[in-house]
């Protein structure tokens, strides 16, 4: 059985560069980056490919980025959105996060990325027809 909140906890520790794979007989997981695959392609492949690994939900189906503006748009009020999209309009991660911090939405903003990232979680879980 997947630990679904272990699953959470993987895809939301990867990036554009990395992918995440879990092996459901065990619950093991591993995260590959890109210049791992560059350097030793063969060998981590083959290592994958002799136990059970799946490869889980990467950036581009989590689409982090499109989280951001969503996220504006449900904040409570027209000042935080306003802020929110102004920061966006920066183009600058960090900008838009000191801007949540500065709201005060840094805890609303981690429950919505959470919520997300579990729904997709769980859509992949029964993709693969694996209990959680």
């Amino acid at each position: 059985m997947i630990r679904l909140n272990d699953l959470i906890d993987l895809i939301d520790q990867t990036d554009c560069y990395q992918q995440a794979y879990l092996d459901p007989t065990t619950n093991e997981t591993c995260i590959v980056h890109e210049l791992i695959w560059a350097g030793r392609y063969e060998t981590v492949f083959d290592q994958l490919i002799e136990g059970n690994w799946i490869g889980c939900p990467n950036d581009q189906v989590i689409q982090s980025e499109k989280m951001k503006p969503a996220f504006a748009h449900l904040v409570a009020t027209k000042d935080q959105h306003e802020a929110l999209m102004a920061a966006l309009e920066n183009s600058s991660s960090v900008y838009f996060f000191q801007t949540i911090e500065d709201l005060g939405l840094k805890g609303s903003w981690l429950d919505f990325r959470r919520r997300i990232l579990r729904n997709i979680a769980i859509a992949w879980c029964d993709d693969h027809h694996l209990p959680y």
